[in-house]
């Protein structure tokens, strides 16, 4: 597979299947590059050239034995050419075959992505799963809106309060940090159309000036994939660019708390070791100034006591900094040092507690953190297992539904070489690198600095076992990378 550089490139995915002007379905999986859509990764696919553009929904076929593409999926992938009696019926037809791809792409995925008309999403023994694929994608995030013309905001609101808490739907991220707002706001809509679209988003000026993975915001996203239409569609470009400034008109006239300084102290700083305020004053005890409560001496400067300030005011647990990185990832890649007067490092159980945190085992809404890259492409499974945290890992594996697992723990990404690795290959060369040091400590006699390493190499050697048991492969395939649905 020709692997393009995964911090630039936005492969296309399930919901640019379906082009604006026509309509027409390509492949399910694609392997071409379409930035109105994010999904960095390799179609489970195209490694094997498949290409499911010429399968019909009218003619039977044996489903994909790679990413599991069924006549059901062409169905509803081809819908926009369908008539909708032609529709219903066949669709009771193909109801012994209505099940989920291999990537976790349920009915409403595929459908969302044809760009058809409400009438098509009303009807009765429509499945309207709205779970996140292996991508992190939630069927709006799939959402080509061409032909609901007026009807986009009622089936907005409609999907806004499907589940809870209210508008969980809107503000999801997929693995490249983006809600399905980035990838709405990229369609070539009517002008008068995004300031209404913006209206029924929640925290919409927050998530407008929010980045994604790449540090790119909603408005730069805007303009990326209008300049990218521009060549063959200079209407829709028009249409797109007329959105930027609606988009901004928006963003200027929100009041004075949605329209805060995005850079507001919160999870990224503490992650990279900021500790508030803190002063004297002659005659006066030690003073902590909290950037989050703005109390003074309310709890301590520690990391936890901040952390615990963070969640109990609301600030955005997901969302990547400037830089392209989320709290989770900071927290695991950055080291922090206690406040002693040693200045002694953090432990990994103390990291452990940080993310325990960040991400409670019992709200199962925050799961969507676990599947987020950095910039680099890697993996949260990835940066935890190279780095030997054995109790973290066996804490995020257990957080998921077992089905996932095996996809988190088999995540590739690039090597130093440029090349690409699995997470247990990454795990094994940290762990022959460590040997190695090891036996130089040993040569110089560094018995402080040998006893470390051999302390970091059992940690690794937990988390060869613990990626093992969830099914890790040193080698393992495209479908084994991505898949979380199994045909049954």
């Amino acid at each position: 597979i020709k692997q393009e550089n995964i911090r630039d490139s936005d492969q296309m995915s399930i919901a640019s299947t379906a082009t604006w002007s026509t309509g027409s379905a390509q492949s399910v999986y694609s392997s071409y590059f379409d930035d109105t859509f994010s999904s960095p990764r390799f179609s489970i696919s195209t490694a094997n050239s498949s290409n499911h553009s010429t399968l019909h929904w009218n003619v039977p076929f044996v489903a994909c034995g790679i990413c599991g593409f069924s006549q059901w999926h062409a169905l509803m992938i081809h819908a926009r050419t369908i008539n909708v009696n032609t529709f219903t019926t066949a669709m009771i037809g193909l109801m012994d075959i209505c099940k989920p791809d291999f990537a976790g792409n349920h009915t409403a995925h595929f459908l969302m992505a044809a760009g058809v008309g409400m009438e098509y999403f009303t009807q009765p023994r429509l499945d309207l799963n709205c779970n996140q694929n292996a991508f992190g994608q939630n069927p709006l995030h799939a959402l080509d809106p061409q032909d609901l013309g007026e009807d986009l905001i009622s089936f907005l609101q409609w999907f806004k309060a499907r589940e809870h808490p209210e508008g969980l739907l809107l503000t999801q991220r997929d693995m490249k940090g983006r809600t399905p707002m980035h990838y709405l706001l990229q369609k070539p809509l009517e002008r008068q159309m995004y300031q209404r679209v913006l209206k029924v988003f929640p925290y919409e000026h927050h998530q407008l000036r929010t980045f994604d993975t790449a540090g790119r915001t909603a408005i730069m996203l805007m303009n990326r994939a209008s300049l990218r239409i521009k060549p063959t569609s200079p209407g829709d470009y028009a249409r797109i660019q007329a959105g930027i400034t609606e988009t901004k008109l928006y963003q200027a006239s929100g009041d004075n708390t949605q329209h805060a300084n995005t850079n507001v102290y919160g999870f990224h700083d503490i992650a990279r070791g900021a500790r508030g305020t803190s002063y004297t004053m002659a005659g006066m005890p030690f003073n902590f100034e909290c950037r989050i409560c703005n109390q003074t001496n309310a709890h301590t400067n520690s990391y936890l006591d901040q952390m615990l300030c963070a969640c109990k005011f609301g600030r955005d647990r997901n969302g990547p900094d400037e830089t392209g990185m989320t709290a989770a990832h900071a927290l695991v890649t950055q080291e922090r040092c206690n406040n002693d007067h040693r200045q002694s490092v953090e432990s990994p159980s103390q990291t452990f507690e940080l993310l325990r945190v960040l991400i409670p085992k019992e709200d199962t809404t925050l799961r969507e953190i676990l599947h987020v890259l950095d910039r680099d492409g890697n993996s949260l499974t990835h940066n935890i297992a190279v780095r030997g945290l054995d109790e973290l890992l066996q804490y995020v594996l257990d957080l998921e539904v077992p089905s996932r697992r095996r996809a988190m723990v088999n995540s590739c990404s690039r090597n130093p070489k440029g090349g690409e690795w699995s997470v247990l290959r990454a795990v094994m060369a940290k762990f022959d690198d460590m040997l190695g040091k090891i036996r130089i400590a040993q040569v110089t006699e560094d018995h402080k600095l040998r006893h470390l390493l051999i302390e970091k190499s059992n940690r690794l050697t937990k988390v060869k076992h613990i990626l093992r048991r969830a099914g890790a492969e040193i080698n393992p395939s495209i479908t084994t990378r991505w898949q979380i649905c199994w045909p049954q």
